[in-house]
């Protein structure tokens, strides 16, 4: 404890010396990202969203910066934290589904029987171990788009890797009215930085997808439209956590999910942009078809990319329904 006491008071005054990070965040050890303590008790899926905010749930890149983040938790909140770092399938991956660069399991973890648990950081050892998403506590955010270069950059440099990332033009934030609390009706899930509420079906076909979404609620809710790559991380993490669980893999575009494109328009007859989905789009991910889906799948190394496909003549394991506040 005393190593994680000293690492805190030292990175503490670096931070503040360089004027890199947010109020009450702590600089990782390569000065190119900011640790946030969130001290709002959610379970992982509503702590990654809040943490979405401004970058993730932390995940250590290595021995020091999970001291960090140790010293952080433990000067903090006493308690266990949600990382960044998830269980599916027996694998445990961060939460894009690539596998751990680095790990600091606790005696018999992780548990590889675990499906959909999230990870928790041990406050007292910087441990690791599996812990069933549904459990609440709080977490650490890691904002990695608050600090593009390291800290011996030009003041200038920083003071431009510091600036806030706005939310996506035409779609105002949800959290002067709303705050982190959830919003939105019973079984939907709460997505400030969209003021949108998502729903996860389950194996589907374009048309009756869209159907269903209609259906749902009477607050004109679609199949999901998509704005930024941040709203499809959310996207893709959210069906993660919600897949069907009676599929056959077919190792194939039909593993992934259906969301509300149709040759170049949205279901929610929301703006479709070119330059906006430019980023968004796989390499060759306008070649399949008319219709839009979400990478969670397949192909793998593309996870939350959007592609097209033909989902309405070939079932796909899920789809995303989506309506704004």
């Amino acid at each position: 404890m005393l190593i994680y006491g000293f690492l805190f008071v030292l990175l503490c005054l670096k931070a503040d010396a360089d004027n890199v990070c947010p109020p009450d965040a702590i600089i990782s050890g390569d000065g190119l990202t900011c640790y946030t303590p969130v001290n709002i008790q959610k379970d992982w899926q509503t702590s990654q969203t809040i943490c979405s905010l401004v970058g993730s749930l932390a995940l250590p890149k290595n021995a020091i910066d999970n001291a960090v983040i140790t010293g952080v938790a433990s000067e903090t909140f006493l308690q266990s934290v949600w990382i960044g770092a998830v269980m599916t399938n027996g694998i445990a991956t961060d939460i894009h589904g690539n596998p751990l660069k680095y790990s600091n399991w606790a005696g018999g973890q992780p548990l590889i029987t675990a499906t959909n648990t999230g990870v928790m950081l041990d406050s007292s050892t910087g441990r690791w171990y599996t812990s069933a998403s549904a459990n609440p506590s709080v977490c650490i955010s890691d904002s990695r788009n608050c600090t593009s270069t390291p800290v011996v950059a030009k003041k200038q440099q920083k003071a431009a890797a510091v600036s806030a990332t706005p939310p996506p033009r035409s779609y105002p934030s949800c959290m002067d009215k709303y705050g982190a609390a959830s919003a939105c009706a019973s079984g939907w899930t709460y997505c400030p930085y969209t003021c949108a509420c998502y729903k996860v079906l389950g194996v589907s076909y374009y048309s009756s997808a869209e159907t269903t979404c209609q259906q749902l609620t009477a607050r004109n809710s679609h199949l999901a439209s998509i704005h930024s790559a941040k709203e499809a991380t959310f996207v893709a993490d959210l069906v993660r956590f919600n897949t069907t669980v009676d599929w056959g893999f077919h190792g194939n575009a039909q593993d992934n999910a259906i969301i509300g494109l149709y040759n170049g328009a949205w279901a929610d007859h929301t703006e479709y942009s070119d330059n906006e989905m430019r980023p968004i789009y796989a390499p060759g991910g306008q070649s399949g078809g008319l219709y839009g889906q979400i990478i969670t799948f397949d192909p793998p190394g593309y996870y939350s990319y959007v592609q097209t496909y033909d989902c309405q003549n070939n079932a796909c394991r899920n789809a995303v329904c989506k309506y704004f506040l």
